[in-house]
């Protein structure tokens, strides 16, 4: 399969573009943030024309249409969307300034909503269509403290699950990834504001528990549709 994907400059992405192309799939990988070139040569060098990287800002209309354009050129066909990208800000109702709410939203919406509404159309000629949108455990309740990206998860929840029921006559599979606490940049922006233990950092997920569940997403059968997936972090306390 050829699968789309992006933010795989680090964390989230860049793990599942790892495991992607190790499952023997092609993959455009889109980053915001440069990626070291010895990384993205290492990654050429083993996979060769499997692997193909672009710079993109999610939050550019044509910026998407071309990556788009871009990745059909060397790919041919798109198979999977992979909406990875995303941002947070610490800061509560009050706190939370226009510009945090703007580029939250911008990211982790619109991004995902330009991406999807580009890649519908080629998406239908797949037989093995699949949407696979990251959320998060704070778009099923609400976080006080990162008030902003909690909404957009709300909004990400809202926009999948309707995604779906357009889907599912097209024959295209959409899921809801739905995350509890990753080890990523997000725990480090956390660990600016709250104190988080060596044992709490331990039970927290790993990028590649993701890329695990995402690997199996990719595995299963036209029949199986997992409407939505809630990973957690069974062992934080």
């Amino acid at each position: 399969m050829n699968v789309f994907i992006t933010g795989c400059e680090s964390g989230i992405g860049q793990s599942l573009t790892k495991r992607i192309l190790k499952d023997g799939h092609s993959v455009f990988a889109c980053h915001f943030k440069n990626i070291p070139e010895k990384e993205t040569m290492l990654l050429k060098r083993k996979y060769q024309d499997k692997i193909h990287f672009t710079q993109l800002d999610v939050t550019q209309r044509d910026e998407v249409d071309q990556a788009v354009l871009n990745a059909l050129d060397v790919m041919n066909s798109i198979d999977v969307l992979i909406n990875v990208a995303g941002i947070s800000y610490f800061s509560s109702p009050l706190t939370t300034t226009d510009i945090e709410w703007k580029n939250t939203f911008d990211v982790n919406v619109n991004g995902y909503f330009y991406l999807t509404r580009s890649l519908l159309p080629v998406l239908i000629n797949s037989p093995s269509a699949q949407i696979i949108n990251m959320s998060s455990i704070w778009g099923t309740k609400g976080n006080k403290d990162m008030y902003a990206y909690s909404v957009s998860k709300y909004a990400v929840q809202g926009m999948t699950d309707g995604l779906r029921e357009y889907c599912k006559p097209l024959g295209i599979k959409v899921t809801s990834l739905i995350l509890d606490k990753v080890d990523t940049s997000f725990r480090e922006l956390m660990e600016e504001h709250i104190n988080i233990s060596n044992e709490q950092k331990k039970r927290m997920l790993a990028a590649s528990d993701v890329a695990d569940t995402v690997s199996y997403l990719l595995k299963t059968s036209r029949n199986a549709l997992a409407s939505s997936i809630v990973l957690d972090a069974a062992l934080w306390r």
